[in-house]
């Protein structure tokens, strides 16, 4: 008995038909064979596809929750540095008062103690103050309460500070309340003058 070699263009197998087989028959017997491996292969895929793609996803998953917990970490406790800053102002205005109305050095230097550990204390925490007097305006960091003429000096610029701001570890706690200098009117030419010029 003699065999006949065929080679289906679609299949990676070498299928041996006997000879007395019917062509249609080893037509149905190679789609059947080579179908299978097919549908195999596409399932493969569409389970590889999936496997990446929830890999992928589980990867996001864990870099945003990291994310996550390092932000917790450094600003988790924002709000309860918050609650101390109008602390800090009352104990920066006692000792303001004791030094103007000449309180024993004793009182002085009790309270400039309390509030130098206060800022130690604020300071670990990632507490830092907004610098701001001489300095120009920032609408990040500054909050304007007030505009005083200056005779000299440029626009914008910090004079005086009514609430000092502070920053937790870069973002911004508080802002600072402050008074920003405008040139003086008179040096100001008025509308009428600037439009007959």
């Amino acid at each position: 008995m003699m065999s006949d070699e065929r080679l289906d263009p679609g299949a990676d197998q070498i299928e041996i038909i006997p000879q007395e087989a019917e062509p249609g028959a080893a037509v149905a017997a190679s789609g059947a064979a080579s179908g299978q491996p097919e549908t195999k292969q596409r399932e493969y895929d569409a389970l590889y596809d999936k496997y990446v793609r929830l890999l992928a996803e589980f990867d996001n998953y864990k870099k945003l929750t990291a994310r996550e917990r390092d932000q917790y970490l450094q600003y988790g406790n924002e709000e309860r540095l918050k609650e101390w800053l109008p602390v800090l102002d009352n104990i920066e205005r006692a000792l303001h008062h004791a030094e103007e109305h000449h309180a024993p050095d004793a009182v002085v230097q009790g309270w400039a103690l309390i509030l130098k550990q206060c800022q130690d204390v604020l300071g670990r925490a990632g507490v830092t103050a907004v610098e701001s007097l001489g300095r120009p305006f920032n609408p990040e960091w500054h909050q304007a309460i007030a505009q005083k003429e200056s005779g000299q000096g440029p626009d914008g610029v910090v004079v005086e500070e009514a609430q000092r701001g502070y920053l937790l570890k870069g973002k911004l706690l508080r802002p600072a309340l402050v008074t920003v200098s405008k040139a003086s009117t008179a040096k100001r030419p008025g509308r009428h003058e600037a439009e007959t010029k």
